[in-house]
């Protein structure tokens, strides 16, 4: 089983609505509440890019759509 899933601020699907596991297109069909499911039995997931490969880093000049995520994990990150 996978343990190891995608889940950033920009990828959450795990936790709205399925999973994206080592798959290219869009989440696995029939996937919904999977962490609901890793909850319940135990099982630990590890995030996959938690830091959205790196689009969530400080950045002189962030994507102006990821500002406010990107100052939010930066007040994160300092506290």
């Amino acid at each position: 089983m996978v343990n190891q899933v995608e889940l950033n601020l920009l990828h959450h699907p795990l936790i709205s609505d399925g999973v994206l596991a080592n798959q290219s297109g869009g989440a696995c069909s029939g996937a919904a509440a999977t962490l609901d499911y890793c909850r319940q039995h135990d099982i630990l997931l590890q995030a996959w890019s938690p830091l959205a490969g790196g689009r969530l880093r400080k950045s002189t000049e962030p994507d102006p759509a990821l500002r406010g995520v990107t100052q939010c994990v930066e007040q994160l990150a300092r506290e």
